[in-house]
């Protein structure tokens, strides 16, 4: 199935949902996730207790 292999983006979310509704596309929207950032230095990584 090659409809699922095709993947868009757009710069908003109206733009992708008018875009799937002209077309007659089924679509689901994938909202992002925040990541947690940790502060680490460079002597971290050499650090015996990891």
């Amino acid at each position: 199935d090659t409809m699922s292999e095709v993947k868009l983006e757009f710069s908003t979310r109206e733009q992708a949902i008018n875009y799937a509704k002209k077309n007659n596309i089924d679509y689901y929207i994938i909202e992002p996730q925040k990541r947690k950032i940790i502060k680490k230095s460079y002597t971290d990584n050499f650090l015996k207790n990891k």
